[in-house]
């Protein structure tokens, strides 16, 4: 089962993912990541909690990185080593665009 939830300190929003994110929550996982674009802190996604990442997850990335590119913004994304989001950034090449960060499986 999927869970998204968006936390906001001082103006810096984490988007979390848990489970498996897809089509069926991207609606849901949007409007988290909307808000975070619409704070003025850090944009946060945390996929350290997360099994599986599908094209419909990484469209909805690409969008808040072109939108918050033209505040001269980034999203932060947060991975597990050697975790499906991980291999799926990579292969695309996220992380060659995009600020992603991989955290120790450990």
């Amino acid at each position: 089962m999927a869970e998204i939830r968006a936390d906001e300190v001082d103006g810096a929003v984490t988007v979390t993912g848990t489970g498996d994110l897809d089509l069926w929550v991207v609606k849901e996982f949007r409007k988290a990541l909307d808000r975070g674009a619409r704070s003025p802190g850090q944009l946060t996604v945390d996929f350290c909690k997360t099994d599986y990442i599908d094209s419909a997850i990484l469209q909805a990335l690409i969008d808040v990185h072109l939108l918050l590119g033209k505040e001269h913004r980034t999203v932060r994304i947060l991975v597990k080593e050697e975790s499906q989001p991980e291999y799926t950034l990579k292969v695309v090449g996220f992380d060659e665009t995009m600020d992603v960060r991989v955290k120790s499986a450990s």
